[in-house]
């Protein structure tokens, strides 16, 4: 119960309500609070010992940690009303294999980063041979991919796209065309680098995802 409480307070709860360029600092801090709280643990459980015996030891530790929360509630509810609530698409985010791996606070915090865009039917989204600079995740609509002008496949709800050139660095490998208004959600190369490179797991996913397109652009 007591780290389900810290997770919630002190790690999804902290980054909804602090602001991204201060929130480096706010969990520097509260990892040195916790290195703390460690230290004067490790010092008092001689004394609880001592004073309670072994089982009265975990029963007055736990007690303590009922009476900081209770005596924290009430700031902390304050700062869950006031907090920012994950970006609308965290379940679209979520359902794309690269992401799925990612932890919730991370996938929380790349949500906010989403960039919503309305693309008439025959846009051309992203043109092959140019350089990559964002990630393209589709939420609504139906695109089609060509390579070298063949058509290879098409991409609805729920598909994504552009990562190639932003993980392995080089030109875009496709075109991407609109065949119906679209909505597609955005991610800028450095947010979307940071997120997946982050993390080996998503990596690894990013890399499957990789070999398969690009098998399915040969074939």
């Amino acid at each position: 119960a007591a780290r389900s409480f810290f997770d919630v307070a002190a790690r999804t709860l902290l980054q909804r309500a602090v602001k991204e360029d201060l929130l480096a600092r706010v969990f520097g801090v509260e990892e040195g609070l916790q290195m703390l709280g460690l230290a004067a643990g490790s010092a008092a459980a001689p004394l609880f010992v001592s004073g309670f015996g072994s089982r009265g030891a975990f029963v007055a530790a736990g007690a303590l940690l009922l009476v900081v929360v209770a005596a924290t509630w009430s700031r902390i509810g304050k700062a869950d009303a006031a907090a920012v609530a994950p970006g609308p698409e965290l379940a679209l985010l979520r359902s794309i294999s690269i992401f799925a791996p990612l932890p919730e606070h991370v996938a929380e915090q790349l949500s906010w980063h989403l960039v919503p865009l309305h693309v008439a039917a025959g846009t051309m989204v992203i043109r092959e041979g140019d350089v990559g600079d964002r990630y393209y995740i589709v939420a609504e609509g139906t695109l089609a991919v060509a390579v070298d002008t063949e058509s290879r496949r098409e991409l609805g709800p729920g598909t994504s796209f552009g990562e190639i050139a932003l993980l392995r660095d080089v030109p875009r490998t496709a075109t991407v065309t609109a065949l119906t208004d679209c909505r597609l959600l955005a991610l800028d190369r450095d947010v979307f680098l940071h997120a997946v490179t982050g993390s080996r797991r998503s990596a690894s996913a990013a890399d499957r995802e990789i070999d398969g397109h690009l098998g399915a652009s040969e074939n």
